[in-house]
């Protein structure tokens, strides 16, 4: 008798462990918090950032934060609610591993959507569009509708590592020469690299490039094109796979950008005009009849 009942417990606990080993493997393991619930729960939105004007501009002195993405930041997370925590300065990519180890919820900062970056994280619709050019110094004319001439070996190009103008570099003129400063660099490093003459040629944005212009005249120019290199929509970043997060943040963006609040926001930052594109509006009026 107690052989036969320790038989049947033996086919119990056998029983019990097949079961368990054709179980989902969630089925034993509690769902893992996503981005978004722990934003909800926690009334708080962890920023990353950059400070490069007018995206996001860090005070050396108080620390104190400003710029476009700045302000549409904190009216978004006014709108829904929500803290902002700027945790972390990040540099050109080492935000992404910020965002996949969840050091932060969100860059907070208008990132230039590439393929490389694409394959590491996500990103919310553009809060403008950034037009980027070639430049060179004041003398420069070679490169004048004839961007073709900069792919040559005897052409140094200025670069920040991890930024898209390595990107351009290497796709479009991978023949040239590259000089490439550590990605904690910034746009001032990059045009001085030029306005020295230690590069032949750098790609920037048109307010960055203006703004160097401004405070240093007679230095650099912009290359004549028929058409930008490229452009780019600034645009948040967050982890792969957060698509209620990502919904969220994409809809009250919308409600901003319909109420005209986004505009606003970029006017009062834009010391360039024409600096940046804006957003097509996907809607026209009706027609009014008479």
């Amino acid at each position: 008798m107690r052989h036969h009942l320790l038989t049947l417990a033996a086919a119990v606990v056998i029983a019990f462990l097949l079961i368990q080993s054709y179980l989902p493997r969630g089925a034993a393991v509690e769902a893992k918090e996503s981005v978004y619930e722990r934003v909800l729960r926690t009334g708080t939105i962890r920023c990353g950032y950059r400070s490069w004007e007018p995206n996001v501009v860090k005070d050396p002195n108080t620390g104190e934060l400003s710029g476009i993405v700045y302000d549409v930041t904190m009216e978004m997370a006014n709108r829904l609610s929500l803290k902002v925590e700027w945790v972390e300065e990040l540099g050109a990519t080492d935000f992404i591993t910020a965002l996949q180890t969840e050091r932060i919820d969100l860059m907070c900062y208008g990132i230039w959507p590439n393929a490389p970056r694409a394959r590491g994280v996500d990103f919310v619709s553009p809060i403008y569009f950034d037009v980027v050019q070639p430049f060179v110094q004041i003398g420069e004319r070679r490169f004048d509708n004839n961007v073709a001439a900069i792919n040559d070996p005897t052409v140094v190009v200025g670069v920040i590592d991890g930024s898209p103008g390595s990107a351009i570099a290497k796709i479009d003129f991978s023949n040239a020469k590259m000089a490439a400063l550590t990605e904690m660099h910034n746009g001032a490093d990059l045009f001085l690299e030029l306005a020295t003459g230690k590069v032949d040629v750098i790609f920037s944005d048109l307010y960055s490039a203006h703004r160097y212009m401004a405070l240093h005249p007679n230095k650099i120019r912009q290359v004549l094109t028929e058409q930008p290199i490229r452009i780019y929509g600034a645009s948040m970043a967050i982890k792969k796979d957060q698509e209620a997060l990502k919904s969220m943040l994409f809809y009250t963006l919308e409600e901003m950008r319909y109420a005209g609040v986004i505009e606003k926001i970029i006017q009062k930052h834009e010391k360039y005009p024409g600096s940046f594109y804006r957003t097509a509006k996907p809607y026209q009026p009706a027609p009014v009849k008479e």
